[in-house]
Protein backbone atom coordinates (compact mmCIF):
# COMPACT_ATOMS: atom_id res chain seq x y z
CA UNK A 1 0.00 0.00 0.00
CA UNK A 2 1.47 3.20 -1.28
CA UNK A 3 2.08 6.27 0.94
CA UNK A 4 -0.90 8.30 -0.42
CA UNK A 5 -2.95 5.68 0.32
CA UNK A 6 -2.89 5.48 3.81
CA UNK A 7 -2.37 9.07 4.04
CA UNK A 8 -6.23 9.07 2.03
CA UNK A 9 -7.38 6.29 4.27
CA UNK A 10 -6.64 8.55 7.60
CA UNK A 11 -8.02 12.02 6.40
CA UNK A 12 -11.15 9.58 5.42
CA UNK A 13 -11.11 8.36 9.15
CA UNK A 14 -10.68 12.28 10.41
CA UNK A 15 -13.32 13.19 8.95
CA UNK A 16 -15.82 10.41 9.37
CA UNK A 17 -14.93 11.08 13.40
CA UNK A 18 -15.58 14.59 12.84
CA UNK A 19 -19.20 14.09 10.99
CA UNK A 20 -19.95 11.31 13.94
CA UNK A 21 -18.86 13.81 16.73
CA UNK A 22 -20.86 16.66 15.50
CA UNK A 23 -23.54 14.36 15.10
CA UNK A 24 -23.73 13.42 18.72
CA UNK A 25 -23.17 16.49 19.54
CA UNK A 26 -26.06 17.49 17.71
CA UNK A 27 -28.46 14.97 19.33
CA UNK A 28 -27.36 15.10 22.87
CA UNK A 29 -29.11 17.63 25.43
CA UNK A 30 -27.49 20.51 27.04
CA UNK A 31 -26.44 20.11 30.46
CA UNK A 32 -29.35 21.77 32.30
CA UNK A 33 -28.86 25.12 33.82
CA UNK A 34 -26.92 24.80 37.29
CA UNK A 35 -29.67 25.43 40.09
CA UNK A 36 -29.01 28.97 41.83
CA UNK A 37 -29.89 30.66 45.27
CA UNK A 38 -29.97 34.40 45.24
CA UNK A 39 -29.99 36.71 48.04
CA UNK A 40 -32.98 38.74 46.95
CA UNK A 41 -33.43 40.96 50.24
CA UNK A 42 -31.53 41.56 53.44
CA UNK A 43 -33.09 43.75 56.55
CA UNK A 44 -30.83 44.24 59.46
CA UNK A 45 -27.65 42.65 60.11
CA UNK A 46 -27.59 38.85 58.39
CA UNK A 47 -23.71 37.07 57.56
CA UNK A 48 -22.90 34.31 55.44
CA UNK A 49 -19.64 32.43 54.95
CA UNK A 50 -18.33 30.37 52.59
CA UNK A 51 -15.22 27.71 53.04
CA UNK A 52 -15.09 29.24 56.95
CA UNK A 53 -14.85 32.95 55.83
CA UNK A 54 -17.44 34.71 56.86
CA UNK A 55 -18.87 38.34 55.86
CA UNK A 56 -22.18 41.11 55.23
CA UNK A 57 -24.75 39.33 53.42
CA UNK A 58 -26.30 41.24 50.68
CA UNK A 59 -28.93 41.53 48.33
CA UNK A 60 -28.04 40.11 45.01
CA UNK A 61 -25.64 37.45 46.12
CA UNK A 62 -25.73 33.90 44.86
CA UNK A 63 -24.99 31.51 47.27
CA UNK A 64 -24.14 27.40 46.39
CA UNK A 65 -23.34 24.52 47.94
CA UNK A 66 -21.85 24.52 51.34
CA UNK A 67 -22.68 27.76 51.84
CA UNK A 68 -24.29 28.92 55.14
CA UNK A 69 -26.18 31.86 56.04
CA UNK A 70 -27.64 33.10 59.39
CA UNK A 71 -29.23 36.33 60.61
CA UNK A 72 -28.42 38.21 63.54
CA UNK A 73 -30.99 39.86 66.30
CA UNK A 74 -32.18 42.73 63.92
CA UNK A 75 -31.82 40.95 61.05
CA UNK A 76 -34.09 39.38 58.64
CA UNK A 77 -33.43 37.53 54.80
CA UNK A 78 -35.53 36.05 51.67
CA UNK A 79 -33.64 33.22 49.91
CA UNK A 80 -35.08 32.53 46.12
CA UNK A 81 -34.41 29.44 44.17
CA UNK A 82 -34.40 29.53 40.50
CA UNK A 83 -37.50 27.52 39.75
CA UNK A 84 -39.37 30.69 42.58
CA UNK A 85 -39.22 28.96 45.57
CA UNK A 86 -38.58 31.36 48.61
CA UNK A 87 -37.18 31.03 51.87
CA UNK A 88 -37.71 33.69 54.48
CA UNK A 89 -35.44 34.10 57.59
CA UNK A 90 -36.28 35.47 60.90
CA UNK A 91 -34.00 37.27 63.09
CA UNK A 92 -31.23 34.46 64.72
CA UNK A 93 -31.58 32.29 61.97
CA UNK A 94 -29.18 29.93 60.36
CA UNK A 95 -29.26 27.57 57.86
CA UNK A 96 -27.03 26.05 54.96
CA UNK A 97 -27.26 25.00 51.82
CA UNK A 98 -26.60 21.54 50.51
CA UNK A 99 -27.38 19.47 47.65
CA UNK A 100 -28.65 21.60 44.40
CA UNK A 101 -29.19 19.93 41.12
CA UNK A 102 -32.34 19.58 38.43
CA UNK A 103 -33.94 16.87 40.81
CA UNK A 104 -33.22 17.75 44.35
CA UNK A 105 -33.28 21.02 46.10
CA UNK A 106 -31.57 20.76 49.81
CA UNK A 107 -30.89 23.02 52.91
CA UNK A 108 -29.82 22.61 56.20
CA UNK A 109 -31.55 24.25 58.75
CA UNK A 110 -29.80 24.76 62.31
CA UNK A 111 -31.70 26.97 64.16
CA UNK A 112 -34.01 29.91 64.26
CA UNK A 113 -37.62 30.63 62.08
CA UNK A 114 -38.68 30.09 58.65
CA UNK A 115 -40.74 30.42 56.19
CA UNK A 116 -41.36 28.37 53.07
CA UNK A 117 -42.99 28.81 49.71
CA UNK A 118 -41.84 26.31 47.75
CA UNK A 119 -43.13 26.37 44.18
CA UNK A 120 -45.11 22.98 42.96
CA UNK A 121 -42.40 21.55 40.89
CA UNK A 122 -43.16 17.60 40.11
CA UNK A 123 -39.43 17.01 38.51
CA UNK A 124 -37.70 18.67 41.76
CA UNK A 125 -37.59 18.34 45.15
CA UNK A 126 -37.79 20.30 48.48
CA UNK A 127 -36.07 19.13 51.08
CA UNK A 128 -35.07 20.62 54.73
CA UNK A 129 -32.60 19.06 57.36
CA UNK A 130 -32.82 19.59 60.59
CA UNK A 131 -32.35 18.48 64.30
CA UNK A 132 -28.77 17.75 62.91
CA UNK A 133 -29.69 15.40 60.64
CA UNK A 134 -32.35 13.65 62.40
CA UNK A 135 -35.26 15.14 60.87
CA UNK A 136 -36.37 15.54 57.21
CA UNK A 137 -38.97 17.80 56.12
CA UNK A 138 -39.65 17.13 51.60
CA UNK A 139 -42.04 18.25 49.41
CA UNK A 140 -42.56 19.10 45.49
CA UNK A 141 -44.83 21.89 46.44
CA UNK A 142 -46.12 23.66 49.98
CA UNK A 143 -46.18 27.11 52.59
CA UNK A 144 -44.61 25.92 55.52
CA UNK A 145 -42.99 27.18 58.66
CA UNK A 146 -40.16 25.41 60.66
CA UNK A 147 -39.04 26.63 63.99
CA UNK A 148 -36.54 24.88 66.58
CA UNK A 149 -32.88 24.40 66.94
CA UNK A 150 -30.64 21.59 66.46
CA UNK A 151 -32.25 19.23 69.08
CA UNK A 152 -36.31 20.21 68.06
CA UNK A 153 -37.67 21.81 65.71
CA UNK A 154 -41.71 22.08 64.92
CA UNK A 155 -43.37 22.29 60.94
CA UNK A 156 -46.50 23.96 60.38
CA UNK A 157 -48.09 23.52 57.12
CA UNK A 158 -50.35 27.00 55.49
CA UNK A 159 -50.29 24.95 52.16
CA UNK A 160 -50.59 21.70 50.63
CA UNK A 161 -48.35 19.00 52.39
CA UNK A 162 -44.94 18.23 53.26
CA UNK A 163 -43.76 14.68 54.61
CA UNK A 164 -41.64 14.85 57.41
CA UNK A 165 -39.57 12.09 58.99
CA UNK A 166 -37.67 11.54 62.67
CA UNK A 167 -35.24 9.38 63.49
CA UNK A 168 -36.69 6.71 62.75
CA UNK A 169 -36.88 7.17 59.25
CA UNK A 170 -41.09 6.93 58.53
CA UNK A 171 -42.75 10.07 57.13
CA UNK A 172 -45.25 11.02 58.05
CA UNK A 173 -47.69 13.44 56.01
CA UNK A 174 -48.89 16.66 57.27
CA UNK A 175 -51.80 18.64 55.44
CA UNK A 176 -52.67 22.54 55.29
CA UNK A 177 -53.28 23.71 58.76
CA UNK A 178 -51.88 20.93 61.13
CA UNK A 179 -48.18 20.64 62.45
CA UNK A 180 -45.87 17.91 63.66
CA UNK A 181 -42.50 18.20 65.64
CA UNK A 182 -39.21 16.13 65.76
CA UNK A 183 -37.25 15.80 68.67
CA UNK A 184 -33.73 14.63 68.29
CA UNK A 185 -33.45 10.78 68.35
CA UNK A 186 -37.43 10.43 68.20
CA UNK A 187 -39.81 10.15 65.93
CA UNK A 188 -42.02 12.35 64.15
CA UNK A 189 -45.11 13.25 65.86
CA UNK A 190 -48.55 12.92 64.79
CA UNK A 191 -49.82 15.48 63.05
CA UNK A 192 -52.26 18.16 65.39
CA UNK A 193 -54.45 20.66 64.27
CA UNK A 194 -52.73 24.06 64.47
CA UNK A 195 -53.98 25.91 67.70
CA UNK A 196 -55.50 29.16 67.98
CA UNK A 197 -53.00 30.31 70.21
CA UNK A 198 -49.81 29.50 71.80
CA UNK A 199 -49.28 28.31 75.81
CA UNK A 200 -47.14 31.80 77.53
CA UNK A 201 -46.03 31.52 81.10
CA UNK A 202 -43.69 35.01 82.68
CA UNK A 203 -42.26 35.32 85.75
CA UNK A 204 -41.71 39.12 86.09
CA UNK A 205 -39.45 40.78 88.19
CA UNK A 206 -40.84 42.14 91.68
CA UNK A 207 -42.76 45.62 90.82
CA UNK A 208 -40.15 47.80 93.17
CA UNK A 209 -36.41 47.73 92.31
CA UNK A 210 -33.71 49.35 93.90
CA UNK A 211 -31.50 48.25 90.51
CA UNK A 212 -31.78 48.39 87.07
CA UNK A 213 -30.86 45.11 86.28
CA UNK A 214 -34.10 42.78 86.36
CA UNK A 215 -34.56 39.40 85.38
CA UNK A 216 -37.27 37.81 83.03
CA UNK A 217 -37.85 33.81 82.63
CA UNK A 218 -40.74 32.00 81.73
CA UNK A 219 -42.26 28.82 79.44
CA UNK A 220 -43.60 28.63 76.03
CA UNK A 221 -44.37 25.90 73.87
CA UNK A 222 -40.84 23.66 72.37
CA UNK A 223 -40.06 25.02 69.53
CA UNK A 224 -41.69 28.57 70.08
CA UNK A 225 -39.87 31.74 69.26
CA UNK A 226 -40.01 34.65 72.18
CA UNK A 227 -39.34 37.94 71.86
CA UNK A 228 -39.00 40.25 75.11
CA UNK A 229 -38.91 44.16 74.36
CA UNK A 230 -38.15 43.94 70.89
CA UNK A 231 -35.30 41.42 70.89
CA UNK A 232 -35.03 37.62 69.95
CA UNK A 233 -34.22 35.01 73.43
CA UNK A 234 -33.66 31.84 73.29
CA UNK A 235 -36.09 29.11 73.65
CA UNK A 236 -34.69 25.87 75.26
CA UNK A 237 -36.28 22.01 74.35
CA UNK A 238 -38.49 21.79 77.15
CA UNK A 239 -39.46 25.67 75.96
CA UNK A 240 -37.74 27.55 79.05
CA UNK A 241 -36.63 31.39 78.21
CA UNK A 242 -35.05 33.56 80.60
CA UNK A 243 -32.97 37.15 79.79
CA UNK A 244 -32.12 40.25 81.51
CA UNK A 245 -32.94 43.34 80.58
CA UNK A 246 -32.04 47.40 81.79
CA UNK A 247 -34.63 48.80 83.10
CA UNK A 248 -34.82 52.63 82.71
CA UNK A 249 -35.49 54.38 85.89
CA UNK A 250 -39.11 55.27 87.37
CA UNK A 251 -42.11 53.26 85.81
CA UNK A 252 -41.59 50.10 83.45
CA UNK A 253 -44.01 47.84 81.43
CA UNK A 254 -42.22 44.65 80.21
CA UNK A 255 -43.42 43.37 76.90
CA UNK A 256 -43.12 39.34 76.13
CA UNK A 257 -44.23 38.14 72.88
CA UNK A 258 -44.33 33.92 71.95
CA UNK A 259 -44.70 33.14 68.44
CA UNK A 260 -45.24 29.54 67.31
CA UNK A 261 -44.89 28.14 63.92
CA UNK A 262 -48.28 28.83 61.56
CA UNK A 263 -48.44 32.05 62.54
CA UNK A 264 -50.18 32.01 66.29
CA UNK A 265 -49.10 34.51 69.14
CA UNK A 266 -49.48 35.91 72.43
CA UNK A 267 -48.35 38.43 74.10
CA UNK A 268 -47.93 39.28 78.04
CA UNK A 269 -47.74 42.62 79.60
CA UNK A 270 -46.42 42.95 82.88
CA UNK A 271 -47.66 45.59 85.89
CA UNK A 272 -45.74 48.26 86.29
CA UNK A 273 -42.53 47.87 87.75
CA UNK A 274 -41.31 51.03 89.64
CA UNK A 275 -37.00 51.40 89.82
CA UNK A 276 -35.65 53.22 91.93
CA UNK A 277 -31.71 53.51 92.51
CA UNK A 278 -31.62 56.32 93.78
CA UNK A 279 -29.42 56.01 97.35
CA UNK A 280 -31.99 57.52 99.92
CA UNK A 281 -31.71 60.46 101.56
CA UNK A 282 -30.15 60.60 104.69
CA UNK A 283 -31.38 63.76 107.00
CA UNK A 284 -29.37 64.57 110.24
CA UNK A 285 -30.42 66.73 112.66
CA UNK A 286 -27.84 69.08 113.81
CA UNK A 287 -30.10 71.14 116.46
CA UNK A 288 -28.22 70.85 119.71
CA UNK A 289 -25.40 68.68 118.22
CA UNK A 290 -22.86 71.27 120.39
CA UNK A 291 -25.30 72.20 122.66
CA UNK A 292 -23.36 71.18 126.43
CA UNK A 293 -24.77 68.61 128.63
Amino acid sequence: MSRWTIAAILAALVLIGGVCFAIWRFFTPAPPPPVEVTVISVRGAARWSRLGVEQDLRAGQRLTANDAVRTLQSGRAILRFDDGTRIMLEPETSVGVGQLDESLSRLRFDYGLLAADVVVNQARRFQLQAVDGQARVETRGAGFEASGDRNYVVVAVSGGSVEVQGADGRPVTVWSGYRTSVQKGQKAATPEVIPDSVFLEVLWPATLLRERRARVEGKTEPGSRVVVEGEPVAVDGRGGFSTDLDLAPGTNRIKVEARAPGGVRKEAVSPPIQVDNQPPKVEVDTEGLWRTQ
